[in-house]
């Protein structure tokens, strides 16, 4: 057995969907990073997922997505994560 604690690297697209509240995605994004931490597991990701959230929430922003106390919400979330 391992002495370190279980491991998940999330995808972008999960932390879009928890910081932007998507209609489709959040509901199961949330109860997917819930379950993890009440397991223990420990959360990693490497230094680009900033980039690649960002740049996509920006384009929310831009399509229409998000208006821009959405984004601004979004984008404060990210930065408690």
């Amino acid at each position: 057995m391992s002495k370190f604690p279980p491991a998940i690297v999330p995808d972008a697209n999960i932390l879009i969907a928890l910081c932007s509240k998507e209609n489709l995605t959040f509901q199961s994004a949330e109860k997917a990073f819930e379950t993890y931490s009440e397991n223990g597991w420990d959360f990693f990701a490497p230094n680009i997922i900033v980039a690649e959230v960002l740049y996509v929430l920006c384009q929310k922003l831009s399509q229409g997505i998000l208006n821009e106390t959405e984004y601004k919400q979004a984008v404060e979330i990210f930065n408690n994560i």
